[in-house]
């Protein structure tokens, strides 16, 4: 990808933000309070019966430290691996694994636009709503959260800087 393609992307995927309740982990997140700090505000996993090939991963992830902080893994026992999408204009595109967040900024994966796709996806029976995600970041070392699992693309958290979060419609 072209360096000032990419910077694009970034512009475009890292919004700064003000205040926002993350569900993630059922915890009140406020981004001007946690200067210091990388937050997981929301992890989700689109598991649609009406197609169970397509399993993809939205997260959004505030970055409140003074540098920026690359994603650069995702691993969980659920599923072998993760590969990065971006749809735009209709065309899906596959993006570099590592996803870079700006200092101060927010990475909030959407659709259309960047988003995980996972392979090997294995479902835990014992955990039918949930499911436990490390993400490993490379200056900050790796965090533990658990994704919701959705079955409708209805039931993803739309999340709008400021305001509660809602269903999407």
């Amino acid at each position: 990808m072209k360096p000032k393609l990419h910077l694009l992307l970034l512009a475009v995927v890292a919004v700064p933000s003000i205040t926002v309740e993350g569900s993630a982990r059922e915890i009140l997140v406020s981004h001007e309070n946690s200067v210091k700090m990388l937050q997981i505000e929301h992890a989700e996993v689109l598991i649609s019966s009406s197609n169970t090939s397509l399993r993809t991963m939205y997260l959004t992830i505030w970055n409140g430290t003074t540098s920026s902080e690359n994603l650069i893994g995702v691993e969980s026992d659920s599923f072998t691996g993760v590969t990065v999408f971006r749809n735009t204009f209709g065309r899906r595109e596959r993006m570099n694994n590592v996803l870079t967040i700006p200092a101060h900024a927010e990475l909030k994966m959407v659709e259309p636009g960047v988003h995980l796709a996972l392979d090997g996806f294995v479902a835990n029976p014992l955990q039918p709503n949930t499911m436990p995600l490390t993400l490993r970041f490379e200056r900050s070392g790796s965090i533990t959260v658990n994704a919701k699992i959705v079955q409708d693309r209805s039931e993803l958290t739309h999340h709008r800087h400021g305001e509660q979060d809602t269903p999407s419609e």
